[in-house]
């Protein structure tokens, strides 16, 4: 296991699936070998981004998740992948439940306009189910929540995505709440209200400026009263 990850760290990803494979074919049940294919077949710098390579990524991620309910990254990978394939204008597109074939290929006739609906629907609606599916096995994690915003964002579920960022806004710590702010200005602009998008951005720029400079004053003032007292010593 530690040198298929070593051949993934260092870019040698056709190794690295090959010695996925070789531990899958003496544990096929092992949810990290699986995850780990998955995470070799999508970071590959030839075929990672190609349909082939998306849509095996995609059933390795999946097969994790089957062996592990809880597989937080296999959830977070196949989210994406599917997030990505949801949007109309994407270059691949979802022709089965784990199948991606590119929307145009050059020498070839381009996916139907039926085609490439029903794919956009599909990927859409797993999207956030399995978005869905994480939220509810891990209600407490931010990124959980982050990439069912993501899906409904994608399928353009304003009410839903808004609902997300709501939550995120509980989840987060207070230092990371902007995000929740500029997540929520996505989704007016989105919707076609950019004033109100822009009126958020700058109040919550202006905010996240104001406790720079706060915190910043405040280990200026630190490093006075730690200068006084090394002085004093």
């Amino acid at each position: 296991m530690i040198g298929a990850y070593r051949a993934l760290l260092d870019g040698e990803y056709e190794r690295s699936q090959q010695l996925y494979r070789g531990l899958l074919a003496t544990d096929s049940i092992d949810a990290d070998a699986w995850y780990g294919l998955g995470d070799a077949f999508f970071h590959d710098s030839v075929a990672g981004s190609t349909p082939a390579g998306m849509t095996r990524s995609l059933k390795a991620f999946r097969r994790a998740l089957v062996l592990d309910p809880q597989y937080a990254l296999a959830y977070e990978h196949i989210t994406f992948l599917l997030t990505s394939a949801s949007n109309r204008n994407s270059s691949f597109a979802l022709v089965a439940p784990d199948s991606f074939a590119a929307t145009q290929t050059k020498g070839k006739p381009p996916l139907d306009s039926v085609t490439q609906a029903a794919a956009v629907r599909r990927a859409r609606a797993d999207a956030v189910q399995t978005a869905r599916g994480w939220v509810a096995s891990q209600p407490a994690t931010a990124r959980a929540h982050h990439a069912l915003f993501e899906a409904y964002f994608a399928s353009e579920d304003w009410g839903n995505a808004s609902r997300e960022v709501a939550e995120l806004a509980r989840l987060l710590p207070p230092e990371g709440r902007n995000l929740s702010a500029y997540l929520e200005a996505r989704v007016r602009f989105a919707r076609g209200d950019a004033r109100s998008a822009a009126a958020l951005v700058k109040s919550t720029t202006a905010s996240v400026r104001s406790s720079s400079g706060s915190r910043s004053n405040a280990s200026d003032t630190r490093d006075v009263r730690n200068d006084t007292k090394s002085g004093c010593a």
